[in-house]
């Protein structure tokens, strides 16, 4: 989150930051064997070094000093992403378990009907969102709604690698959550079809690079390409589509489950306290002081 953020929403991520890596360290203990706690990385919790804290910052950690998010006196496992696109996902959405404070939630001061249809959908990635986490002096634009064209032939080489599907015919969603995150796609091969339901797997192998978060819509442009043909054939081939562009339209950056840091900063500059923040994305989890 930038250190430029309002100071609750700064406040907020403090005490959910500290609670994981407090997790981390008590009961997944994921880096026992190598004799250390925390990495700096993605894998537990990014950390810049010294140089990246700043009095600001250091002054957000000392006011919180000693919160974390509990769930029955124990750190509660609370995690965040950058954007949730209006709304966050729950934990059985996206296949990590029925975490009784991983609940979706809309991200805005009222409740709103799920999208029904993809229609639906697609009118609403057509515009803002109209929650705590619409673009502001905080939240840049193209973390809430972005675009993607990818070229069907660099997709077409980037799935082969992996899947081995022949030519690429095509991208088909099956299901999503209420949210309006893919839950499931098939990829259509010549060779053979693939179905994605990872979350990881759908953002990073649908785009040239990663796509930001699973909450797309996807349109193909075609080309018409003309088979060779058949010898001694007096007419012309019918010509066949062949995709040439997929372009994705989505919104949001990243998973989408529990906090969503730009809904945090939109909350903030509307009044609400770093623990209402908390609160307001794991239900039911108490803040409170942990001796450790």
């Amino acid at each position: 989150m930038p250190q430029r953020a309002p100071l609750e929403a700064l406040k907020a991520q403090a005490v959910v930051a500290r609670t994981h890596a407090l997790y981390i360290k008590t009961v997944t203990r994921r880096h026992k064997k190598e004799g250390y706690d925390l990495c700096d990385e993605q894998h537990c919790q990014v950390y810049g070094g010294i140089r990246a804290e700043t009095e600001r910052t250091r002054a957000v950690v000392s006011d919180t000093r000693g919160r974390v998010a509990t769930w029955q006196g124990r750190p509660a496992h609370v995690i965040y992403s950058s954007h949730c696109g209006g709304r966050t996902q729950s934990g059985t959405d996206i296949g990590w378990g029925n975490v009784p404070y991983w609940k979706g939630i809309v991200d805005g001061p009222e409740a709103e009907p799920a999208s029904a249809s993809p229609l639906e959908l697609r009118r609403r990635l057509s515009d803002w969102p109209r929650g705590f986490d619409r673009p502001s002096g905080y939240v840049h634009p193209a973390h809430a709604r972005w675009t993607r064209a990818v070229p069907a032939k660099d997709l077409e080489e980037k799935l082969n690698r992996k899947f081995k599907i022949g030519k690429l015919r095509g991208l088909r969603v099956l299901r999503r959550v209420p949210s309006g995150h893919v839950e499931a796609l098939v990829i259509v091969g010549s060779k053979r079809s693939k179905k994605l339901t990872d979350e990881l797997d759908l953002r990073g192998m649908l785009g040239v690079g990663s796509l930001r978060s699973t909450m797309f819509v996807v349109d193909t442009e075609y080309r018409k390409e003309f088979p060779p043909a058949a010898k001694g054939a007096k007419a012309k081939p019918a010509p066949v589509l062949v995709p040439e562009t997929f372009v994705f339209r989505g919104g949001g950056w990243g998973h989408a489950v529990g906090l969503c840091q730009s809904g945090a900063m939109g909350r903030a500059e509307a009044g609400e306290t770093y623990d209402r923040i908390v609160s307001a994305y794991f239900a039911g989890v108490e803040i409170g002081g942990l001796p450790y």
